[in-house]
């Protein structure tokens, strides 16, 4: 007499796999979100919606606040208007290039089977020199106002 044995369930995606996926989908919906805006000086847009107000801007001034102008910089570096990126905040062509980097190195994992040691030294890096051009161009800002 033989007994039935159940089939066993799917395996959840490996962590090796998962942060892979993550990366590359967080860099195209980044990347494409940025070169899909319409973006100016009074700010980025989506299909002619645009965001809310930022709260700090409204008290302290905009150079009070350390991300006001980082979309509209973001999308416009994105879109290769680097000279009017760095004018909304220089902190954004550093995180356009970081999103570059994010999507190559996760593809780049994926097409290995998942991320190795060095793929995440590579997103720890990138992550702190967005951290650090953020300070930075924040730093700028309030010297220069």
């Amino acid at each position: 007499m033989s007994v039935a044995v159940p089939a066993a369930p799917p395996a959840p995606p490996t962590a090796r796999g998962l942060g892979a996926r993550t990366g590359l989908a967080l860099a195209i919906v980044g990347l494409a979100l940025a070169w899909l805006a319409e973006a100016d000086a009074a700010g980025a847009r989506w299909f002619g919606v645009t965001g809310p107000a930022c709260p700090l801007d409204a008290l302290l001034g905009p150079r009070a606040c350390p991300g006001c102008g980082l979309t509209r910089a973001t999308c416009l570096a994105a879109q290769g208007d680097w000279v009017r990126a760095i004018a909304a905040h220089p902190a954004g062509p550093v995180v356009t290039v970081a999103l570059w980097a994010l999507l190559l190195v996760s593809a780049h994992a994926l097409r290995r089977g998942g991320m190795a040691e060095a793929h995440r030294r590579v997103v720890r890096v990138g992550s702190r020199l967005v951290a650090a051009a953020l300070a930075l161009a924040w730093g700028w800002r309030l010297a220069m106002s």
